[in-house]
């Protein structure tokens, strides 16, 4: 199980850093899209407690770099 839980962990981490770097782009469309998709990535993430730190600090230090 805990394999299960790293390897969807790596899975959750690629998907957030596309959306990070859609954030980051010029293109408004694409940082709303950014948004949105995060929003719901993040309804269905908010359970899995193991990922929660990770996925706020990232998410933190994405919108400061900004």
């Amino acid at each position: 199980m805990y394999k299960q839980l790293e390897k969807s962990a790596i899975n959750v981490k690629a998907v957030l850093r596309r959306l990070y770097s859609y954030a980051r782009h010029p293109s408004s469309f694409k940082r709303l899209g950014s948004a949105l998709g995060f929003n719901n990535i993040y309804t269905v993430l908010r359970f899995v407690v193991m990922l929660q730190t990770c996925i706020l600090l990232r998410t933190h230090g994405s919108l400061l770099r900004q």
